[in-house]
């Protein structure tokens, strides 16, 4: 397992300090802060259920309580939650159920991804000086993770209830009705609160931040079902029906800094010198769905199945609503019915299918573009008098997608193989309209970016030994997957820059692309070789005019005009895996079982962006550094030189290899057979979940995205999240 690039310690920093930035003091006792703000997340879960039928009624409760502590202290997860189903046989083929869940949620968060920079508790483990300093130095120098954990706060309080009710009726033989509906509401206050015990904070003499989000989410749907035999051979399955939703969602936000009195912290926000007006963002749209499918099969061995979906959603004005259609067909071949199959007994199970469909949904939030289409260049928020105006935003991404594959088993099922290929195209329909104050509507944008994927998907079972004691279990599983941008959606298809990540250096850094022919947010920057040395001087181009000098960082003029300028930043990386698989194993002797899983990917690269700070000696930096950025600065070894030029920019220097192979679960289970009236059995069991990774990067885990589901910004470290190793004992009782 591979720990990461080592730190400089308190003795380290301080030389490294005074020598590349004479005259400064740093003093200060050495601190370890990693290990001061991390810890053994201990996670615990209780739940209990009871379920039981008497005459026509069955019904099932159940109460769960969990707590969860984060790797980092004050992160946690509180929960409780009751779920409540009830169902009644009113006659044959009919009956009336509804479902309920009630819960509340409290969450507490530290800082961890902050745009480069900035920093954080989780930048502040590795970056930040690692000193007990005796004095406040007014500077970044105060950010250790330490005063992080102490002036940070992001506290969540939630309340949920979700009901569902369903209806089925046998109305005739073969036709039954069937309707459900249900809502789902939520009520989540957040507050947030950074002091002045940390840079930010200090300057800002405390910002406060609180959030009151309530969600309404809503449907309906109901469908016609008709199934029936005819002649023994002929099989016919028909579906009619449709849908209904919606939401209604309305957010109130409230800002303050420049606290006179920190006490409080955000809780005392209206004691803020400034308070910012309060933002109310109220939202609402609704879809209306209506779908048909059939399928039939012939004789056990030849199955054809079709159908088609269309969505209408409509927002402000239902005169804007846009109606899309979802066809899809598929057959398949089940060889093993035909009779000249029925003469061998080495094959147990063959299939051959393919198919073509269409899948995809149209948005129902109309705010909910940025982090969601593709590629493409976003609309921007026109305002009237300060005043944002009304959006309604048709976003859609539509897939089509091919594919055929072969099912097969061998002696007796006791070797299986599915496997599949697959060539689908994606493509983003937004469309934008604004809503003006005076009522028109106005359509300002519109945007069809095209992604193509092809692949390969493999899975394998074997049952290797299966007896009255014994079994043993091996699976595996392979996919390829080739994804590329046909079409950016911009004008004459050229580059779509993702969104910014930060400032660094007073100018704002963009480090994913997403170009023509290259994969979903490829990395952008500078490419380098090394670093300059004297054999290179005749050789190595100038950077923005500059004639580099040993020990700067060594990049590469692609477009050939003698000197490296913006102009030169090109593909460095490509975020996406091209390989992913698994394996797993399951031996067990009576009521003994040992399960392992792996799981691993190949051929994709992580922008490590914590090098930034940590991997390049210069003056003015005060983070920590990578004990080899120091010791190893040219000309004593392989580093860039102090202040090298280039050493602030993002290259591909900071893109490494993300393939990995973890041993993701292993799981230890035995059963007791009580075989009591009140107790029937117990199942003890011990689990550990990420047990170890093996991998070349450098980080705490490769499997990284700082900024979530946000597409513009994708596989990137920027002080993610440590993955932690978690140990499960677990106690279930059968009564």
């Amino acid at each position: 397992m591979f720990d990461g690039e080592p730190m400089l310690s308190g003795p380290e920093y301080i030389a490294m300090m005074r020598s590349a930035n004479p005259g400064f003091a740093v003093s200060g006792t050495p601190a370890d802060w990693t290990a001061a703000a991390t810890r053994t997340a201990l996670t615990h879960s209780h739940y209990i259920s009871a379920a039981g039928t008497k005459d026509r009624m069955r019904h099932f409760l159940s109460l769960g309580y969990g707590s969860e502590r984060g790797v980092i202290d004050r992160t946690d997860r509180n929960s409780l939650n009751l779920r409540v189903n009830l169902e009644r046989t009113m006659n044959k083929g009919s009956l009336i159920g509804v479902r309920g869940t009630f819960g509340h949620t409290n969450t507490n968060m530290t800082q961890g991804t902050a745009p480069i920079g900035a920093m954080s508790t989780v930048k502040a483990m590795t970056m930040g000086m690692p000193l007990h300093a005796a004095d406040t130095y007014g500077s970044s120098l105060d950010d250790t993770s330490e005063k992080w954990l102490a002036a940070y706060d992001d506290a969540a309080s939630e309340y949920f209830v979700s009901q569902s009710l369903y209806f089925k009726a046998l109305l005739v033989k073969g036709l039954s009705l069937n309707v459900d509906g249900g809502i789902d509401y939520r009520s989540k206050e957040r507050m947030r609160w950074v002091g002045s015990d940390v840079w930010r904070g200090a300057v800002e003499q405390g910002r406060a931040a609180k959030s009151n989000n309530r969600l309404l989410n809503y449907n309906v749907s109901a469908h016609f079902k008709y199934e029936n035999t005819f002649g023994g051979k002929h099989a016919l399955t028909a579906l009619l029906g449709a849908t209904y939703n919606g939401n209604t969602r309305v957010n109130n936000l409230l800002e303050g800094y420049k606290f006179f009195n920190e006490s409080l912290r955000a809780q005392g926000i209206q004691l803020a010198e400034n308070v910012q007006p309060s933002d109310v963002l109220r939202s609402s749209s609704q879809q209306t769905g209506l779908f048909a499918s059939v399928c039939y099969a012939f004789d056990g061995r030849y199955t054809i199945h079709a159908g088609v979906r269309g969505d209408y959603t409509f927002d402000y004005d239902p005169g804007f609503g846009d109606m899309t259609y979802y066809p899809w067909v598929s057959a398949s071949w089940n060889l093993m019915a035909e009779p000249f199959m029925s003469r061998q007994n080495v094959v147990s199970q063959l299939k051959l299918r393919g198919g073509w469909g269409r899948s995809g949904r149209q948005t129902l939030d109309a705010y909910d573009y940025g982090g969601s289409y593709i590629t493409g260049i976003a609309p921007e928020f026109e305002f009237e008098n300060g005043i944002t105006n009304y959006y309604d935003i048709r976003w859609n991404n539509v897939n089509d997608e091919w594919n055929v594959g072969i099912d097969f088993g061998m002696f007796g099922d006791r070797l299986t193989v599915s496997a599949g290929y697959y060539d689908s195209e994606s493509t983003d329909r937004l469309r934008y309209y604004y809503h003006k104050r005076t009522g028109a509507y106005e359509s300002v944008y519109s945007n069809s970016a095209v992604v193509s994927n092809r692949g390969v998907e493999v899975g394998i079972d074997g049952v290797i030994v299966s007896d009255r004691d014994w079994k043993f279990l091996l699976g595996a599983s392979f996919s390829y997957n080739r994804n590329r941008i046909e079409n950016t959606g911009a004008a004459d298809n050229g580059d779509v820059l993702g969104n910014s990540v930060g400032r660094w250096f007073d100018r704002d850094v963009t480090v994913n692309v997403n170009r023509r022919g290259e994969s979903v947010g490829s990395f952008y920057g500078y490419p380098s070789q090394g670093i300059v040395e004297s054999r290179h001087m005749l050789y190595t181009p100038p950077f923005y005019g500059q004639r580099l000098q040993e020990g700067d960082i060594k990049f590469i003029d692609t477009d050939g005009d003698g000197n490296v300028t913006e102009a030169d930043r090109t593909v460095i990386g490509h975020p996406l895996p091209v390989y992913r698989y698994g394996f797993t194993a399951h031996v067990s002797w009576r009521k003994l079982s040992l399960s392992v899983g792996m799981d691993g990917a190949a051929d994709f690269d992580i922008l490590n962006l914590n090098l930034l700070n940590t991997a390049t000696y210069r003056t003015g930096n005060f983070s920590n550094l990578q004990r080899s950025a120091y010791a190893e600065a040219y000309p004593a070894g392989g580093q860039p030189r102090l202040n090298a030029t280039g050493g602030d920019v993002v290259s591909s220097r900071f893109v490494e290899d993300g393939s990995y192979l973890r041993l993701s679960s292993i799981r230890i289970n035995y059963r007791f057979d009580i075989g009591r009236k009140w107790l029937r059995s117990i199942d003890l069991s011990l689990t550990a979940k990420n047990v170890c990774v093996f991998t070349g990067y450098s980080g705490y885990s490769p499997l990284v995205n700082s900024y979530g589901c946000d597409l513009s910004r994708y596989g990137l470290d920027n002080a993610s999240y440590p993955l932690a190793r978690t140990f499960l004992l677990s106690v279930r009782a059968t009564f």
